[in-house]
């Protein structure tokens, strides 16, 4: 009796043993790096966002007993290590190495030496490096912090003049004025395209009073922040051709609308983010008045005006710097002081006042990297004194920069916040589900590049900074996605589950939710169609879903990102987000075919037997650390663990 105990006990064991696949846990020269991790989330460094007075606190996770020793490589102002110690409580599957990097003002790299025997290996932002390569260390600047309030939020953005009239009696009046030659207008229907060819002189009466009347609609979806295009006086309808910074356009309703729309905003939890057009003005600006508007000598009338010198005159008047040659569009000039004072240094500047006087929650910089001084660009002390500025008004107020290439630059913590993510986000979606580029040229990604692109992009910043990026699929700059598609909603979905699970803060252009269409600009500026019936509301109804999800898991937004599983054959990508809470797997099929997926659940060190799909909310079990699940060609599927 007591031996067939025994053995029972045995059979047990081996059954309880075996439904977890083996780890490497030899101490045997050879590194596992497949349980190698770290990132700079709170699981993993300690502040998350140190101040120049705090001590930190680095983990990195290996398989159990794989390791003989590891320490830190950091820099500062010189080169140091330090000896990791291995956390008495680890888990069945993974130890857990710790060490401390003491507090300073400086801006420091590091990566870790990993050590097993004779074979050393090292880890980076990158993951596993043969050979050091120092650009892609973590980075951490103490002292810098992006807003939490960006972090967590999901940003709607709006083109004004096209998403709902709220006010027909401001609208543009037939013939009212003429702009390129042509007499501006406003479309008697709602539901007309843009012009096109455009002169950007026909509008559809859209308003900051329509948008006041449609939060219970942005509210009803989970929109935390509405980031407007520009909204400053302006004879266009894009309104990047600033006439005045300190007015906002009649025709959406002037400065007191702007006022009543953020304070209900506010009132339901919505911040608002205006767009800042400050590398140029238009030409019917005071400072420059080429069309002889105001009393005062504006710089194109006169030498002796005192905004002169805040334009470059290669031969003045005619011969100035503008933007891409639109003489609409001159240039402004910040080498003159008093430019700088008007723009953000003054204690009434522009950066500042709507921000103390208005109550508005940041800035979208228009193309920042192009400001600068007598008509050159990349000039980044004006950025870092509109910094100082604007987080001297409100600590808490956001900067981000169209910036569409790498932005590291701009983000070391002195300037932006973080920028629009077209290079890590938009540019990877755009190749891999639609096969074109965001220049329109065809391009191709299989699983494995897209993997590669999302983690070189996501090293190429300060953690922070990406979780305050604006992940966006398109704008008012770029064709909608759903035309890059074919109209393929299939692959919409699949971007939009891709896009409300990725690291930092997604944007919806708006009209993307009920499928609104769009090729390139103006087409891309449709008006919001209001009448439901014409809606796809399994798309809508998907994204209000998705924000819902994203708003209930802070896993899924400043969690770890950890790539699970990569197929390139069956066009199949999964990885998971995790934080000290909870662990989510999102599974993304590109394939024109159902497919077969077997996920290594036992990677995610959960004892669970089943988990639960929170899409289509279905429950799954796990079998032997397994999750085996049928995926339908271009389906998303994202499971709580």
């Amino acid at each position: 009796m007591e031996k067939l105990k025994q053995s029972g006990i045995i059979i047990l064991l081996l059954i309880i043993f075996t439904a977890i696949p083996s780890m490497a846990s030899e101490r045997d020269n050879k590194i596992d790096w497949d349980g190698v991790f770290s990132d700079q989330t709170s699981l993993f460094m300690n502040p998350s966002e140190p101040d120049i007075t705090q001590e930190i606190t680095l983990t990195l996770r290996t398989y159990k007993n794989d390791l003989t020793a590891c320490r830190i490589r950091y820099c500062d102002i010189k080169e140091h290590f330090v000896d990791m110690t291995l956390k008495e409580e680890g888990s069945e599957i993974y130890d857990y190495w710790t060490g401390k990097i003491p507090s300073g003002p400086e801006r420091k790299n590091y990566r870790f030496e990993l050590i097993d025997g004779s074979e050393h290996g090292w880890y980076t932002s990158i993951g596993r490096m043969k050979e050091p390569v120092y650009d892609r260390d973590f980075i951490i600047i103490p002292g810098f912090k992006t807003p939490d309030w960006m972090k967590n939020a999901v940003v709607y953005q709006i083109f004004p003049d096209r998403f709902f009239d709220g006010d027909p009696n401001n609208n543009v009046k037939e013939g009212e004025y003429k702009y390129l030659g042509v007499s501006a207008y406003t479309h008697a229907n709602w539901s007309d395209l843009p012009d096109n060819p455009t002169k950007c002189a026909d509008f559809f009466g859209g308003d900051l009073q329509g948008i006041r009347k449609k939060l219970p609609y942005l509210k009803d979806l989970g929109i935390t922040v509405i980031y407007l295009n520009p909204i400053f006086l302006s004879p266009s309808n894009h309104k990047y051709d600033t006439q005045d910074y300190r007015q906002v356009d009649p025709h959406f309703g002037g400065n007191e609308a702007l006022k009543e729309l953020v304070k209900e905003a506010h009132n339901n939890g919505i911040r608002i983010i205006l767009d800042g057009v400050f590398n140029h003005t238009g030409s019917k600006h005071i400072w420059f008045d080429r069309n002889h508007i105001y009393d005062t000598e504006g710089a194109y009338e006169s030498k002796h005006s005192p905004w002169y010198d805040f334009y470059t005159f290669r031969e003045w008047p005619d011969d100035y710097i503008c933007w891409w040659g639109f003489n609409t569009l001159p240039k402004l000039n910040y080498g003159s002081p008093k430019l700088r004072e008007e723009i953000y240094a003054g204690e009434n500047s522009i950066g500042r006042m709507w921000i103390k006087d208005y109550g508005i929650d940041g800035w979208r910089l228009d193309v920042p990297n192009e400001a600068g001084v007598g008509g050159r660009t990349d000039e980044h002390g004006i950025w870092k004194g509109f910094r100082r500025a604007v987080k001297d008004a409100n600590p808490e107020a956001y900067i981000t920069g169209e910036i569409w290439g790498n932005a590291s630059t701009w983000l070391k913590g002195e300037e932006f916040d973080s920028v629009m993510n077209y290079n890590g986000h938009m540019e990877p979606l755009w190749i891999w589900l639609g096969g074109i580029d965001h220049n329109g040229y065809p391009s191709k990604m299989n699983v494995t590049q897209f993997d590669e692109y999302l983690t070189y992009t996501r090293a190429d910043y300060y953690l922070p900074c990406v979780q305050a990026g604006l992940n966006l699929v398109d704008s008012h700059d770029t064709r909608r996605f759903i035309n890059v598609l074919g109209g393929n909603i299939e692959k919409l979905k699949l971007a939009i589950i891709f896009q409300m699970t990725y690291v930092g803060a997604p944007m919806i252009y708006y009209g993307d939710e009920i499928g609104t269409e769009g090729d390139k600009d103006p087409d891309c500026r449709r008006t919001f169609n209001w009448d439901e019936t014409c809606w796809n509301k399994d798309l809508r109804d998907l994204y209000k879903k998705l924000i819902s999800i994203r708003n209930n898991y802070r896993a899924l937004r400043t969690g770890s990102y950890e790539t699970l599983y990569i197929n390139d054959e069956k066009n199949l990508y999964a990885f998971t987000r995790f934080d000290e809470k909870n662990k989510l797997i999102i599974v993304l099929n590109g394939s024109d075919t159902e497919q077969l997926i077997e996920l290594p659940l036992w990677k995610l060190d959960s004892n669970n037997n089943q988990v639960k799909e929170l899409i289509y909310e279905k429950q799954y079990n796990i079998i032997k650390g397994k999750l085996e699940i049928e995926i339908k060609s271009k389906e998303g599927l994202l499971f709580l663990i």
